[in-house]
């Protein structure tokens, strides 16, 4: 297994012990697969929606030595190695998947005692006085996790073999081959800083979910990355719980001095152009136009409302809404059924009531509404689409005209960020792209003062030359975390 997952000896001796109690065949927990699988659900990614250990097909393939071209391939069935632990391990082992299509399985029920994961979640794996591997327990060392770490990056270089496009390969090229020290030192300056403030948490699922990345980033700083399994998009995801998948104010705190670099708007702008959206092209194209203003007046349903007001007075109220705002535009645009949007507005906003309605009501959305389902049906007509690369997207029993559209859309984003990495690897003694996140990256500038806005001004000018050639309203915007 590539991932190196280590606990304090005394505290996996605890974990092994509870569980040979328990299991049907102990022995299958002196080494192997059981036992990784086992101590995944100790130490494995959460879903900080619901808190439950995340089962994902990749994981557990690692888990059991299948390479990851068969997962890719859908010659992979996780079903049977989850029965067999239930069978050999834990009879009380269940488990649940949200959506087939989308989300992973997790686990719904099993025999781990709540007192010992709750001790490993908020445990320093290098605070322990005998740190050992949990795969076998053996004595961890500094060299054994950097072999761990070596063979996770050339995994991920020869998944990056299957890329679906030259662009999508030099992409993953670049991010595969980052040196490891910046992650290294970025972790160790933040990660006491980051700990207290997951641990402070409100949210137990959330708490849980940003304290198990934690972990997962203290053994491994670096991310690693691969095209999508699925081969449906060219957005390149990372390979392991982490810095990605860290609750975005947690994850500040590590990278603090680095800079967030996201283009503004970029979704609806892309949408917007391809489906020829008049008035939102309009909008997006308007410096002073703020949609989230717009459409809380409207939800609110408070002539003259402004947002800068009721976030000073209440941000708490004003992120959350926000956030669900955000969320049903970007639903709309990736194929939501409208009337869901409506109903998890209604949730929310109680009063004044029919928020969902005026939401649904408001001209922007009515006509991203509307432009969406003649695109839609335009792709089932045609029997698919071409994306910003030139490939065609066929429709077929396994994907819809929504699939297809959806992949479009994630090819010109991920046209406006090629120019960025291109205009970062021109200036590579003054900046390197620290995280890639689809439609924004973290930069960190190497070198301050004239160098860092000679290069913060390059790359915002390569940008906004691409987005101003296909026509697409949005910008790069450059902030210091």
């Amino acid at each position: 297994m590539n991932r190196l997952y280590s606990l304090d000896a005394v505290l996996m001796d605890a974990i092994i012990g509870h569980h040979h109690a328990l299991a049907p065949r102990p022995e299958t927990l002196d080494a192997g697969p059981m036992r990784l699988l086992l101590l995944h659900l100790y130490v494995g990614a959460r879903d900080p929606s619901s808190g439950r250990v995340l089962l994902d097909a990749e994981t557990l393939a690692e888990i059991e030595g299948v390479p990851l071209h068969r997962v890719e391939q859908g010659n992979y069935v996780a079903r049977d190695l989850l029965i067999r632990f239930r069978e050999t391990v834990d009879a009380e082992f269940r488990w649940a998947r949200h959506s087939v299509r989308v989300r992973p399985r997790t686990v719904a029920r099993s025999s781990v005692d709540p007192d010992l994961a709750r001790r490993v979640l908020e445990s320093d794996p290098e605070a322990a006085q005998r740190r050992v591997i949990a795969a076998d327990g053996r004595r961890w060392s500094p060299t054994k996790a950097r072999h761990a770490r070596e063979r996770s990056r050339a995994a991920a270089i020869e998944a990056s073999a299957t890329a679906m496009t030259p662009e999508q390969a030099e992409v993953l090229s670049y991010l595969n081959g980052l040196p490891f020290r910046p992650f290294a030192d970025a972790v160790t300056r933040g990660y006491g800083a980051a700990r207290e403030a997951a641990l402070a948490l409100p949210v137990t699922t959330e708490r849980d979910a940003a304290l198990a990345a934690l972990r997962a980033l203290r053994e491994q700083p670096q991310p690693f990355y691969r095209p999508s399994g699925r081969r449906r998009t060219l957005r390149v995801f990372g390979d392991a719980a982490g810095l990605l998948t860290l609750k975005k104010s947690i994850r500040r705190i590590i990278t603090a001095g680095w800079f967030d670099a996201d283009l503004a708007g970029a979704q609806t702008a892309i949408h917007a152009r391809l489906w020829g959206v008049d008035c939102l092209l309009d909008a997006a194209g308007d410096a002073t136009f703020d949609l989230w203003q717009c459409l809380m007046a409207d939800v609110l349903d408070r002539p003259g409302f402004d947002r800068s007001v009721f976030e000073a007075e209440d941000p708490v109220r004003h992120d959350a809404l926000k956030r669900l705002l955000k969320r049903c535009v970007y639903s709309i645009q990736f194929g939501a059924g409208v009337d869901r949007c409506a109903r998890r507005i209604d949730k929310v906003v109680r009063r004044p009531r029919g928020a969902g309605m005026r939401f649904l009501a408001n001209p922007l959305v009515a006509a991203l509404v509307a432009a969406r389902d003649r695109c839609l049906a335009t792709i089932e007509t045609a029997g698919g689409a071409f994306d910003a690369f030139g490939r065609w997207l066929p429709t077929d029993a396994q994907r819809d005209a929504r699939s297809i559209a959806a992949e479009v859309a994630q090819s010109s984003e991920f046209d406006l960020m090629l120019p960025l990495l291109r205009a970062v690897g021109q200036r590579s003694n003054d900046v390197r792209i620290a995280l890639w996140q689809h439609d924004g990256v973290c930069l960190h500038f190497m070198r301050g003062g004239a160098n860092e806005l000679a290069a913060r001004r390059a790359i915002q000018m390569a940008v906004q030359a691409r987005a101003d050639e296909l026509g697409i309203p949005t910008r790069l915007v450059i902030e210091p975390r």
